[in-house]
């Protein structure tokens, strides 16, 4: 039997990079062992988030976007069957 704790939540998200139609985030692994992550973003996106863990950081990257436009990007961290707290925050696109 394998038991998971939940994890804490991302920490410090920022943008990496901008574009007019691309946004590159980066947030900080929280406390604990977390596998994976979920990204959801607001307003919806045609293309899905591509999605990478590296070292203590959760990336990802949103394209196809709105030039101008503000998006709210909420991220949760996953450990087995847990998620942890969210975590969002808001970016605009270049214009």
């Amino acid at each position: 039997c394998v038991w998971f704790t939940e994890p804490s939540a991302p920490t410090a998200m920022t943008v990496t990079s901008r574009a007019d139609s691309q946004l590159t985030i980066s947030a900080s692994k929280g406390a604990g062992v977390s596998s994976d992550f979920t990204v959801s973003v607001d307003p919806p996106v045609n293309d899905e988030p591509q999605k990478s863990s590296s070292g203590q950081s959760f990336v990802v990257t949103l394209t196809s976007l709105t030039p101008g436009t503000l998006y709210t990007v909420t991220m949760t961290a996953i450990s087995g069957s847990e998620e942890s707290d969210e975590l969002q925050e808001s970016f605009y696109t270049s214009e």
